[in-house]
């Protein structure tokens, strides 16, 4: 009968054992699941935070810009960009299309005196140059008239050969800001 009780003792011991070896391998999964959970939340919420971050700056940067544009356009915002089409003509002064006409008369910009456009060839930016590298490739002008076809503006030899000095793009796109 010692036996039967020893060995019955024996087998409850062990039953216990595994059920706590159990119990502690169950809470150390849920312990490490937690753990899991909690890095992709805080990678999550750091990454949200991040991205908050850089629209802020972007939106930042852009309202900034847009005061610049307005502070040198004299409360006018202007900047389109136009295929770029050469015309044989005298002086320094570009054709633009009537949809310009409409925007800037629509600001009022044509009582406010001469207009000034800022000219800037458009290409693909490296990444890491800065916009200063681009400075001998724009040019100021003014408008002789609002002729040209919509969505390009027409240009005198003159500023054409400021714009493209060496190389000339099959499409030569250019934006034209009001400075």
């Amino acid at each position: 009968m010692d036996f039967e009780l020893r060995s019955a003792r024996e087998k409850l011991e062990r039953e216990q054992r595994e059920r706590m070896q159990r119990a502690k391998a169950k809470a150390d999964r849920e312990r490490r699941a937690k753990a899991e959970a909690a890095r992709r939340r805080d990678a999550l919420e750091a990454s949200n935070r991040e991205r908050r971050l850089d629209a802020a700056r972007a939106q930042e940067e852009a309202d900034q810009k847009m005061e610049e544009v307005m502070q040198l356009g004299k409360g006018i915002s202007f900047s389109h960009m136009f295929e770029a089409l050469r015309y044989d003509g005298p002086g320094d002064k570009i054709k633009l299309p009537p949809s310009s006409f409409k925007d800037l008369s629509d600001q009022g910009a044509l009582d406010k005196g001469p207009m000034y456009f800022r000219l800037s060839k458009v290409r693909d930016r490296v990444p890491g140059t800065s916009p200063d590298q681009d400075a001998e490739e724009a040019t100021c002008c003014g408008v002789l008239e609002f002729t040209a076809r919509e969505g390009s503006a027409q240009l005198p030899s003159h500023v054409w050969n400021n714009l493209f000095q060496s190389d000339i793009p099959d499409v030569p796109l250019i934006e034209v800001s009001i400075s």
